[in-house]
């Protein structure tokens, strides 16, 4: 089987700039993200929640640099987090974060 090298693309096709939201999330690969909130009236501050491979998850508020919670599991179980999402337990209610 004959293996070509695909064509690479333009560098951004010359519409980058800077990041807007860089930040040192983790120790390791971030193996999950989840999103919530927004611009609109009644859909609160946007905030982005991570789990990686060093076992923590972070919400994050992206108007401000440093995370505004962070769990991290005992050093002696140091297990992946695979999933996270933001959810509600019924309509009104203030949210809550799950991670598995």
């Amino acid at each position: 089987m004959r293996r070509t090298a695909l064509p690479q693309p333009p560098s951004c096709f010359g519409l980058c700039q800077d990041a807007v939201f860089k930040a040192q999330a983790h120790s390791g690969i971030v193996n999950c993200m989840d999103a919530i909130g927004g611009m609109g009236i009644g859909y609160g501050a946007p905030e982005i929640v991570t789990g990686g491979r060093d076992g923590c998850v972070r919400v994050w508020d992206p108007r401000v640099p440093e995370p505004v919670v962070s769990l991290e599991p005992e050093e002696e179980l140091g297990r992946d987090c695979w999933t996270v999402s933001f959810g509600t337990a019924f309509p009104g209610s203030k949210g809550s974060v799950q991670d598995g």
